[in-house]
């Protein structure tokens, strides 16, 4: 987001994906953006269901 208000273009679509359940499954989502040079946001609530230090990191 960031990068998007320091540097606006034309066309955009901005993904913002709030984790509430299963962070293994985002961290395969954030792999595969990654993988195709796609940058999105990640919110992870702090409840024992969705904040997982090591797969924020």
């Amino acid at each position: 987001m960031q990068d998007f208000i320091q540097q606006p273009i034309e066309k955009a679509i901005i993904i913002r994906h709030d984790v509430d359940l299963l962070p293994g499954n985002f961290l395969k989502m954030a792999r595969m953006e990654n993988s195709e040079n796609v940058n999105a946001c990640y919110y992870f609530r702090i409840v024992k269901e969705s904040y997982d230090e090591d797969i924020i990191r």
